[in-house]
């Protein structure tokens, strides 16, 4: 019985070929084993990947919020200094009462507020901090909805009522103001200029 097969129930039985389907089993085992295992790896190495990418785009976020913070102080500073430098001129030529010796004083400052204002928007439009008013600025979003006929009688109901039926005003014939011999519609019409039309 050593090569031959032998029949055991309705199966003919090959020692040699049992071998390999059991190896064939063993190696499917061990090849999904192997392949769950490369999964878990992979599973470890996307969450590690992950909290790297989120820690980066953290980190990312703080130094360009930092960095519009420090142009914001930055160009409030230039502002606080360009302000004292003017009230400095002006109270020095108003004391030594020579208010035109102050002119070339404060052009030069006038020239020093035009470039701080020039670099101030280049660099809130390199931070983005010239779009964030933009936001504010927009039309807010309405909710609109049908009404029901039951809610469209209820306000009209309430119109009525808020609405003072007695204080209506009657509008009588107009002949009588239009035959006004005072007025004189046909020459009002005369001096009517219509675009598109020529004379």
């Amino acid at each position: 019985m050593g090569g031959s097969a032998c029949n055991v129930g309705h199966r003919r039985v090959h020692p040699g070929r049992d071998r390999r389907e059991i190896r064939r089993g063993q190696g499917n085992v061990v090849t999904s084993v192997r392949k769950r295992r490369r999964e878990e790896g992979q599973s470890a190495i996307d969450k590690k990947v992950e909290a790297e990418i989120i820690e980066k785009a953290t980190k990312n976020v703080d130094k360009w919020a930092e960095r519009s913070e420090q142009a914001r102080e930055s160009y409030f500073k230039s502002l606080e200094m360009l302000h004292k430098l003017t009230v400095a001129t002006i109270g020095k030529a108003h004391q030594d009462k020579k208010l035109f010796s102050a002119q070339a004083d404060l052009k030069a400052i006038q020239m020093a507020a035009i470039a701080i204002d020039k670099i101030r928007s280049n660099q809130w439009s390199v931070l983005g901090l010239d779009k964030q008013g933009i936001e504010d600025e927009e039309i807010p979003e309405l909710l609109v909805r049908s009404l029901t006929p039951d809610e469209v009688a209820k306000i009209r109901e309430s119109q009525l009522k808020s609405n003072n039926l007695d204080d209506e005003i009657e509008i009588g014939d107009a002949a009588q103001y239009l035959e006004d011999p005072e007025l004189d519609l046909e020459e009002d019409l005369d001096d009517l200029v219509v675009e598109g039309e020529e004379d």
